[in-house]
């Protein structure tokens, strides 16, 4: 063991530092490793390169400079380590009158409602950035858990989803 060169073993400690940095810097910002290769790949085989993919967001893009800037820090001191950004992107704000109004149908409805930055980018981001007044509507899921295959919403919850959608845009209409 003591000759190997395991590549795969040398990144696992920023699978557990990033989330450190990541609420370090702001509780509500998220990042995640969600994707990574090994090279060669094979079960006997110790792997000689290790490729993975940071994703951070919040609704500062200095935050997200923060994580980039430590990463590439920590990348600098390691041989054979680079940092490439691929896709970087601000966060979106969604329009105060339109959460404002999401939240009075909820409540409308009898259904609890929180406010919650979002890191979903969705279409939301694509309307906003073209001037659209933007917001969103998340239906909970059984146990919290989302963009899984274990994702699940009970029927009943469902509908009630759609009556706050509904209440919400009649509460636009009413407004405009």
């Amino acid at each position: 063991m003591t000759l190997r060169n395991d590549a795969l073993v040398k990144a696992a400690p920023l699978f557990t530092l990033l989330p450190e940095w990541v609420k370090a810097r702001d509780p509500e910002m998220v990042g995640t490793i969600g994707q990574v290769e090994i090279f060669p790949g094979a079960t006997n085989v110790v792997p000689g390169r290790c490729r993975f993919v940071v994703e951070v967001r919040s609704q500062r893009s200095a935050d997200m400079v923060h994580i980039r800037e430590l990463l590439k820090a920590y990348a600098a001191g390691r041989e054979g380590w680079r940092v490439e950004t691929i896709l970087e992107k601000d966060g979106t704000p969604c329009a105060e009158p339109l959460i404002q109004t999401v939240a009075n149908a909820a409540v409308a409805e009898g259904l609890s409602c929180i406010r919650m930055p979002s890191g979903a980018g969705h279409d939301a981001q694509s309307m906003a950035a073209a001037g659209v007044p933007t917001g969103m509507i998340f239906v909970p899921c059984r146990r919290g858990v989302s963009h899984s295959p274990d994702e699940w919403i009970e029927p009943t919850q469902a509908a009630q989803g759609c009556q706050v959608l509904l209440r919400t845009l009649l509460g636009l209409i009413d407004h405009a």
